[in-house]
C-alpha cells in the first residue's frame, strides 16, 4: 500500500471512530442530564418508588403482583394490571399519579383495570416495547455507523395496522448526516439489540419535568425542542420514561417492568416524507401468541399484491421509473373495471366527469394554499421562454407544478361562468392522472406510489346541502364496499397543525360534519388533528381477509378553497352566496385500492372485474379446438375477457388456468361440438362439469 493510501485510510477510520465516539457521548450526555434530575429530585415514579396517587399505591393487590417477580415470570397476560382506564377513555399507568376523582374511584374499587391481555393492554405493550426499539436504534446506529439518532414519536398501532396487520409499533427518528434508514439486512442487529436491552431488565421510571428540564435533556434535538415548546405551550405537564440506558419525552401510558415484553422483533422499515426514518417491530404478552403471528404473517407474504401481480401478469415496476408503475393488459382490465363501475354510480348519482390539466401554474397552487403548504409533496417544473426570446436567464423561468390533487382546477371550473343556485349541488368528478413526491423509502409497490388515479370529484353545495350530499356519499361508499365483502368504520378528522383559515370558518365546518355523519346515522370516531390542511374529514376504513385497516375513502368539508378563489353563485333572490365544497373519493387511489383487493381476495378476483373470466380448451385438435376457437370470439364479442389455451397437455392448460384464477374453465370435446355447449367448472365451486351455452357463460359473468 502506498504511504498517501495509508495515510487516507488511517484517516478514515480515525473519523468514523470519532463518530462513534461523539454519538455515544451524545447520548451519554442525556443520560447524565437525566440522572441529575432523578436523583436529585426524587421525583421518579417506578416500582418500589410510586406516587402516593398511582395505581401502585393506591392498590395493595397491584402493588403485590409487581413485588413477586417470580409470580409476575409465571402469570396469564389476561391477570397482569397494566393501567387504569379514566372515564375519558384515557390510560393511566400503575407509576402515574391520578386525578382525583378516578383515585377515589381505584381506591373504591370502582376503577376499571386495564390487564395486559386486552386490547387496551396490548397498547401499553406496545408502546413501551417501542421505547425498547428506540434504545435498540440508538445504540445500533451509534455504534455501527456513528449518527447521532433523534428521536421523534414511538406509538403504538391499531390491532389490525401495521405493515402486516396485526398491530405491533414503530419509532419515528431523524439522524444527523449520513443515511439513517435501517435497511432489512440490519433487521435482525436491531432485533438482537432489542433482545439484549430485555436481558437487561429493569422498571420503567416516570419522571415529570419542567420545560427548562426537558430541553436540558433533549438539547441536541431541534425536533424534540420544538415538541417541546408546542406542549409547554399549552400547558401539558411534561414527563420522560426511562428504562435502563434510554430515556424519551413521553406522556406514557407505559408498562412498570421491561421482563413484561416478549420477543420483540423487527418487522419493516421506510422513509417519511419529512426526511425522517420509520422502524417498525412487534411484540407479545406471551412467547406462545408468535406462532399464530407468524402464521398469519406467512399468508400475508403469500398474498402480497407484488406476488400476484408478477404471476397474474398485472402489473410491473422498473428501476428507470420508481413509484409509478406499468399496469399491464390484465392490470388495465381490473382498473377499467374498478373506474366503469364507480361512472355507473356516478351516472345514477348524478355527477358530470371532467378532466382538468396536469401542469398548472405556481400562482394557482398559491391561492389554494399548497405552494405554501403542501409543496414539498409537490414536482415542480421551470420553464424558460426560447431563446431567441431571451429564455437564457433561469431568474426569469416560469414555475410550473404537477397538479397533486384536483381540487384547485375545479374550483377554476367552477369559476369559469356565472353560477345560479338551480346548478346547486354541482357534482364534478375527475380521473385524471396525479402526482406527489413520496420520498423513495417510503414507496411500496402500488400501496405508496408517486404517479396514481384518484376516483376524485368535488360536489359543490348550499349549507342546507351539505347534510344530504354527505349521506348520499357515504351511502355511495357503504354500498360499493358491501358488494366487495369488506366491512367499513368510519373517523372524522379535525383541524390539524398546518391548517388555513380562521377558528370560526373551522369551528363551524367541523360542526357541520358531526351534524351530518349523525344526520346519516352513522357511528363515528374522532382523530383529533388529522385533518386536510384546508377543512376537516370524514375517513372510510376497511378490514380485509387478514384483518389489517386500510383507509381508503374519505370525505372533505371545505369552507377555505370557495373563499380563497372567490366562488360565488347567484341565489334565488337575485344575491350572491358562496358555496360549500366537499371533496370525496370513494376508491381512493385506485391502483392502491388493486393493491388491496388483490391481498383481500389473494388474487382470485370477482368475477365483474377479473381480468380472466373465461378460459376455454379444447380436447383434441380438428373439430374441438375449432369449436372453442368459434367459442372465445363470441365472448369476447359479448364483452368477456376469455381466452384459448396454446399448446400443452389438457391437463396442463387447466391446471395454469386454475393458477391464473380463471373464474370458469371450460372444455369442448366431440360431445360439447355436437351438442353446442361448453363443460364449464366455476372457480371455487367442486362437482362435476357443468353443460353451458355462450349465453348462459355471458349470463353468468354479468350477473
Amino acid at each position: 500500500m502506498l504511504v498517501s493510501e495509508a495515510a487516507a485510510s488511517a484517516t478514515s477510520a480515525t473519523s468514523a471512530t470519532s463518530a462513534v465516539s461523539a454519538a455515544l457521548a451524545s447520548l451519554a450526555a442525556r443520560n447524565e442530564v437525566y440522572r441529575a434530575l432523578a436523583e436529585g429530585t426524587g421525583r421518579v415514579s417506578a416500582v418500589g418508588a410510586a406516587d402516593e396517587q398511582s395505581v401502585l399505591a393506591l392498590m395493595p393487590r397491584v402493588a403485590e403482583m409487581y413485588a413477586d417477580r417470580k409470580w409476575l415470570g409465571q402469570a396469564e397476560p389476561s391477570e397482569v394490571v397494566v393501567a387504569v382506564e379514566g372515564g375519558d377513555g384515557a390510560l393511566y399507568d400503575v407509576m402515574t399519579p391520578l386525578p382525583e376523582a378516578l383515585a377515589e374511584a381505584v381506591v373504591c374499587g370502582e376503577g376499571k383495570m386495564v390487564v395486559l391481555g386486552s386490547d387496551a393492554g396490548r397498547k401499553v405493550l406496545w408502546h413501551s416495547s417501542a421505547h425498547v426499539l428506540g434504545a435498540a436504534l440508538e445504540r445500533v446506529l451509534a455504534k455501527q455507523r456513528g449518527l447521532a439518532v433523534h428521536l421523534r414519536s414511538g406509538p403504538a398501532l391499531a390491532d389490525n395496522a401495521g405493515p402486516a396487520g396485526g398491530g405491533g409499533f414503530f419509532y419515528e427518528y431523524e439522524v444527523d448526516g449520513g443515511h439513517g434508514a435501517v435497511a432489512e439486512a440490519e433487521f435482525g442487529a436491531v432485533t438482537k439489540e432489542m433482545g439484549r436491552v430485555l436481558r437487561e431488565g429493569g422498571a420503567f421510571e416516570r419522571l415529570e419535568v419542567s420545560a427548562s428540564e426537558a430541553k436540558a435533556l433533549f438539547a441536541g434535538s431541534p425536533a424534540k425542542l420544538a415538541r417541546i415548546d408546542e406542549l409547554a405551550s399549552g400547558g401539558a405537564q411534561l414527563a420522560v420514561y426511562a428504562n435502563g440506558s434510554f430515556v424519551d419525552l413521553c406522556a406514557g401510558p407505559h408498562l412498570p417492568l421491561v421482563s413484561l415484553i416478549k420477543s420483540p422483533l423487527v418487522t419493516a422499515s421506510s422513509g417519511v416524507n419529512s426526511g425522517a426514518f420509520r422502524v417498525y417491530g412487534r411484540s407479545f404478552a406471551a412467547s406462545s401468541e408468535k406462532k399464530a403471528w407468524r402464521a398469519r404473517l406467512d399468508e400475508a407474504a403469500r398474498r402480497d399484491h407484488r406476488k400476484i401481480g408478477a404471476a397474474q401478469e398485472l402489473w410491473m415496476f422498473h428501476p428507470h421509473t420508481p413509484g409509478s408503475p406499468f399496469l399491464l393488459p390484465h392490470g388495465v382490465r381490473i382498473f377499467n373495471a374498478l373506474v366503469e363501475r364507480i361512472r355507473r354510480e356516478y351516472v345514477a348519482r348524478g355527477y358530470d366527469e371532467v378532466s382538468s390539466p396536469l401542469l398548472c401554474k405556481k400562482e394557482l397552487f398559491e391561492v389554494s394554499g399548497h405552494w405554501d403548504k403542501y409543496s414539498s409533496d409537490m414536482y415542480k417544473v421551470s420553464a424558460l421562454a426560447p431563446a431567441d426570446q431571451g429564455g437564457d436567464d433561469e431568474a426569469s423561468a416560469e414555475q410550473f407544478g404537477l397538479k397533486p390533487m384536483n381540487c384547485p382546477g375545479h374550483c377554476l371550473i367552477f369559476d369559469g361562468k356565472v353560477r345560479s343556485y338551480r346548478e346547486l349541488p354541482l357534482r364534478m368528478a375527475d380521473f385524471s392522472p396525479l402526482h406527489r413526491n413520496e420520498v423513495a423509502g417510503a414507496l411500496s409497490g402500488l400501496t405508496r406510489v408517486r404517479r396514481f388515479t384518484q376516483d376524485d370529484a368535488h360536489i359543490f353545495c348550499t349549507s342546507e346541502q351539505v347534510q344530504g350530499e354527505i349521506a348520499d356519499t357515504l351511502d355511495f361508499i357503504n354500498s360499493l364496499y358491501g358488494e366487495l365483502g369488506f366491512g367499513i368504520s368510519v373517523e372524522v378528522s379535525t383541524r390539524p397543525e398546518n391548517a388555513i383559515g380562521d377558528d370560526a370558518t373551522w369551528e363551524a365546518a367541523e360542526a357541520s360534519l358531526h351534524a351530518a355523519v349523525a344526520a346519516a346515522g352513522v357511528e363515528a370516531g374522532v382523530k383529533e388533528g388529522d385533518g386536510a390542511f384546508y377543512g376537516p374529514k370524514i375517513d372510510v376504513s376497511v378490514a380485509d381477509a387478514l384483518g389489517r385497516s386500510h383507509q381508503c375513502a374519505t370525505v372533505q368539508l371545505d369552507f377555505n378553497l370557495p373563499a380563497r378563489f372567490g366562488l360565488q353563485y347567484r341565489t334565488a333572490d337575485g344575491g350572491s352566496a358562496q358555496p360549500i365544497m366537499i371533496h370525496r373519493a370513494v376508491l381512493g387511489s385506485v391502483e392502491r385500492f388493486m393493491a388491496i383487493l388483490a391481498e383481500h381476495t389473494g388474487g382470485a378476483w370477482p368475477v365483474w372485474c377479473s381480468p380472466r373470466q373465461v378460459f376455454v380448451a379444447a380436447t383434441a385438435d380438428g373439430a374441438p379446438s375449432a369449436r372453442a376457437a368459434e367459442i372465445v370470439a363470441a365472448l369476447r364479442a359479448a364483452g368477456v375477457h376469455a381466452e384459448m389455451a396454446r399448446g400443452g397437455s389438457l391437463g396442463k392448460q387447466i391446471r395454469e388456468a386454475k393458477k391464473l384464477q380463471f373464474n370458469y374453465v371450460g372444455v369442448v370435446g366431440p360431445a360439447e361440438v355436437e351438442a353446442g355447449n361448453v363443460a364449464i367448472n366455476e372457480r371455487g365451486v367442486d362437482g362435476a362439469p357443468v353443460a353451458m351455452t355462450v349465453d348462459e357463460i355471458v349470463s353468468a359473468v354479468r350477473e
